[in-house]
């Protein structure tokens, strides 16, 4: 079986950074032999927050990645499939090395959804319309459809490259499981191995070829302590949940903890297969010493 591609997510805070520091952080990057970046996606979360996944994409081929640029989880239904599918192709072209884009139905704070004029409750049905759509237009096919959320009569989207455009699926219900095997795979996310192994099992009995993933937060520092507390603090400000909820799937220390953790997902068991790939968005002191950790463990996992 193939090593697992091991890619770092950008912590809340990275694009506050003045450019230039932005720069050298990403020149770090492209150096550290880490296989992908990848963004978070909210409108409006908890308050307000967040940052949109499409313009940090565009941002980072900006600033010169030379790795893929992922997006984990953007949230399809939020937006028309003909728009999300156009800066995709974009920003693919921007690129250096392309783009995946996961997709998912968020909810955990219906405001975001009211924030657009849309009822949170209609976001699963949303979700599987302009799935569909999605794939079709990344792929240039002429496009004829009424449904009950979108309509788009398109001639189909023409893009400069030849380059494909990834598409994954992120959720933990049943419903997300199912979507990710009309597509390239699935991501899921919080989430204990055994638990996260069946998901990835039952997607792959629907479609043997789909890509398995997880992402995960992890506070990285030589202290443990210190570790602990910058990932805690990230996560309560921006969730809203209570530190504890956060420990049993988030790691903390230096690179070796970090290894150690995520080990499980690089071998398949009697649970499941073993990921394809795994993201780390990394609270550090600094974005440079959160790359180095990741990419140290990613070292240690696949010595």
């Amino acid at each position: 079986m193939a090593s697992p591609r091991i890619g770092i997510g950008l912590a809340p805070g990275f694009w506050e950074l003045e450019h230039r520091q932005r720069q050298e952080a990403i020149d770090h990057l492209n150096t550290s032999g880490l296989d992908f970046v990848c963004v978070t996606d909210h409108v409006a979360f908890r308050g307000g927050n967040g940052w949109d996944g499409f313009t940090q994409a565009a941002a980072l081929a900006g600033h010169g990645v030379q790795v893929p640029i992922h997006l984990g989880v953007a949230l399809l239904p939020l937006r028309h499939p003909a728009l999300v599918a156009r800066q995709l192709l974009d920003v693919s072209l921007m690129s250096a090395a392309g783009v995946v884009c996961g997709v998912g139905i968020g909810g955990e704070d219906p405001d975001e959804y009211a924030t657009v004029g849309m009822d949170h409750h209609e976001r699963g049905a949303r979700m599987d319309e302009a799935l569909t759509l999605l794939r079709r237009l990344l792929d240039g096919e002429a496009i004829a459809h009424d449904g009950p959320f979108y309509r788009s009569h398109s001639p189909g989207l023409q893009s400069r490259h030849g380059r494909r455009v990834g598409l994954m699926v992120g959720g933990t219900a049943d419903a997300a499981i199912a979507r990710g095997a009309l597509v390239d795979g699935w991501v899921g996310t919080f989430a204990k191995r055994d638990v996260w192994a069946q998901r990835a099992r039952t997607l792959r009995s629907m479609n043997p070829g789909a890509v398995v993933a997880h992402q995960l937060w992890a506070g990285t520092a030589p202290d443990p302590e210190r570790a602990r507390a910058l990932v805690d603090d990230t996560l309560v400000r921006f969730y809203g949940l209570p530190p504890a909820w956060f420990g049993k799937h988030t790691p903390a220390g230096d690179a070796s903890v970090l290894a150690e953790f995520l080990r499980p997902w690089t071998v398949a068991d009697e649970h499941g297969p073993a990921a394809d790939q795994l993201t780390v968005f990394a609270v550090g002191e600094s974005p440079e010493s959160a790359i180095d950790t990741v990419a140290q463990a990613r070292r240690m996992l696949l010595a």
